[in-house]
């Protein structure tokens, strides 16, 4: 069967040297296009490794528990290579008029709370917004601007 093949290929290609200097040639092409997905995969998964990816739901403090028991809020951060996003927004916020966003001692923002007692904290370092880097476990603190008076707390915790 093996030697039918053989022939047959003889005839399609000419002599057996041709035969397998072309075998070779598409061997090497198809090699060539198996190493090119492979590296190309592998930056994929480079790029992914690199990725941080850091949310949490704020937890409103006992204060801002008993004002205000429907205010809530989120914050998110996210890095790739030397691009970073960080983001917090909060709703129901009624009973203050500015707030402050820390990072430990780092002011992120300080912002006001609008008609709708919403404030929408966004930076990115594309825009010219400096952002230190964040890790997992960071705590994100929000204070009433004119008291001082913690209202809201979050650790950031990576995101799946």
């Amino acid at each position: 069967m093996c030697f039918r093949l053989l022939l047959r290929a003889q005839e399609l290609f000419g002599t057996e040297a041709v035969f397998f200097q072309r075998l070779h040639i598409m061997y090497m092409k198809h090699t060539f296009l198996l190493v090119a997905a492979m590296l190309f995969l592998g930056q994929a998964s480079a790029e992914a490794q690199n990725r941080v990816r850091l949310e949490t739901d704020l937890s409103p403090t006992s204060f801002a528990r008993q004002v205000e028991p429907l205010a809530s809020g989120a914050v998110k951060y996210e890095e790739k290579g030397s691009v970073r996003k960080f983001s917090c927004e909060m709703e129901d916020l009624f009973f203050v008029q500015t707030v402050i966003v820390r990072r430990g001692s780092i002011v992120l923002g300080i912002l006001d709370v609008d008609n709708f007692g919403m404030i929408d904290l966004n930076l990115e370092t594309e825009l010219g917004d400096r952002i230190t880097r964040m890790r997992a476990g960071n705590v994100i603190r929000v204070y009433d601007f004119d008291t001082g008076r913690q209202l809201f707390f979050a650790r950031l915790q990576p995101r799946n």
